[in-house]
């Protein structure tokens, strides 16, 4: 049997050579898959006799070719035994029919080509254009990119350490986390404890300064009273005598103006420094405060998501307040003071949950330090070790109910009409 197939380029038909290529849309038909496997067929013994317009191998005969196809011997690269490609009158391409073992194994190898892998050819650099392109997800992103950790120098690069409050203590969170090498959520707990160890001394003056005037509450009542009718009434020899009575009560006990002003003053710039600190720093973010350390709160550049530490943390001022009240003198507004300022934590929770956990690690760390220092300044042993006198029988303040409180902002805001309405009628005696 004879396969037939034709190429036509221009209306004229090319004659196909042995392991000539054909075009990839005529390569799906059968009869091209036979004419194609010049390989296979060079090593089947053909006994066809040669045409004289067998094409010798790598030889083309064009339509506009006078000149006979030569007849030469082939050359090396192609077998005497390869199967012979004729042209007819048609001008059609015929293969010469072989024995029945010689189908027989074509017609195998022409199974083995159907059941090949199909090779992609895409090109590489499609391959890799569309790669690069297709987005990577937020757990790849994480895994790929690791973060590093903080070296000396990069909160500076990052324009967060200077010499200010804030910038001195962003400064000694981290010389403490590089050298120590803590997670950020221990660091941070840990330079707020030195920060309040800081300032201990200055919580010690006042502390002393308040257990000394205690006895001698009742004087310094009966003091404030005469200077505040002095100045009402302009009488200014009145007032001079007034402050110069309190200036000997105060030489007296031992304790000095200053030393009673500059105590809860030189710890407002740590205190504040280690807030305002933090919170830049996860505000910014700083990259390594996203890794805590911590499984219950990996991200602290973020709130709170389960509010656990604002509520921690509110409770920890209350607590505070409450242990703190004893070691305050026994003013008249003092209880009424602590209550606004539980009111004034409790309204701070609505602004708390929004803060980044981290500032509520330092929050919650400085309100227990604080804690435990007043139960530590408790101990009568603590107290003389640090020059501090005894607490009397009915020292401290005394808690009091919100009603109360209530009753005295009112009875404070009428008192405060009436001195007004005083002053101004003492001007306008004057003026007369």
């Amino acid at each position: 049997m004879i396969l037939r197939g034709a190429y036509c380029a221009g209306g004229r038909a090319s004659v196909l050579g042995a392991g000539a290529r054909l075009p990839r849309h005529f390569a799906s038909s059968s009869q091209v898959r036979l004419l194609s496997l010049g390989g296979v067929q060079r090593a089947t013994p053909s006994t066809a006799r040669k045409s004289p317009y067998a094409l010798p191998g790598g030889s083309r005969n064009f339509w506009w070719s006078s000149s006979k196809v030569s007849t030469a011997e082939p050359s090396a690269a192609t077998s005497p035994e390869s199967p012979v490609l004729a042209q007819d009158s048609a001008g059609a391409v015929a293969v010469t029919e072989q024995s029945p073992a010689e189908a027989a194994q074509l017609l195998e190898s022409t199974n083995a080509l159907d059941t090949a892998p199909i090779i992609d050819t895409t090109p590489v650099a499609e391959i890799v254009q569309d790669t690069i392109a297709t987005p990577l997800s937020s757990s790849a992103l994480d895994t790929v990119a690791q973060i590093t950790p903080l070296q000396y120098g990069d909160l500076a690069a990052m324009g967060l350490a200077s010499w200010s409050p804030a910038g001195l203590c962003q400064w000694f969170l981290e010389v403490s986390q590089v050298a120590s090498g803590l997670p950020w959520f221990w660091t941070i707990v840990g330079a707020t404890v030195v920060s309040r160890l800081i300032v201990f001394p200055f919580a010690v003056k006042s502390i002393r300064n308040a257990a000394r005037m205690a006895p001698h509450q009742a004087e310094f009542e009966k003091l404030r009273e005469e200077i505040n009718k002095a100045r009402i009434s302009k009488d200014m020899v009145e007032m001079q005598r007034a402050v110069m009575k309190q200036q000997m009560l105060y030489k007296k006990i031992g304790v000095s103006l200053p030393g009673m002003v500059l105590p809860p003053f030189a710890q407002i710039p740590v205190t504040l420094g280690m807030f305002f600190g933090v919170k830049k720093m996860c505000d910014l973010p700083v990259p390594q405060l996203k890794q805590s350390g911590v499984d219950f709160w990996q991200d602290l550049t973020v709130p709170d998501p389960m509010y656990v530490l604002p509520a921690l943390a509110t409770a920890g001022m209350n607590v505070g307040l409450t242990l703190g009240m004893r070691d305050m003198a026994a003013a008249e507004h003092t209880p009424h003071l602590i209550n606004g300022l539980r009111v004034l934590s409790t309204v701070g929770l609505l602004f708390m949950v929004n803060l980044p956990a981290g500032v509520l690690v330092h929050i919650l760390t400085g309100t227990v330090c604080m804690s435990l220092q007043s139960t530590i300044l408790r101990l009568p042993a603590v107290r003389s070790a640090l020059d501090i006198p005894q607490r009397p029988a009915n020292f401290g303040v005394q808690s009091t109910s919100m009603v109360d409180t209530w009753r005295y902002i009112q009875k404070w805001w009428a008192k405060k009409r009436e001195d007004a309405i005083l002053e101004a009628h003492v001007k306008a005696q004057r003026r007369r």
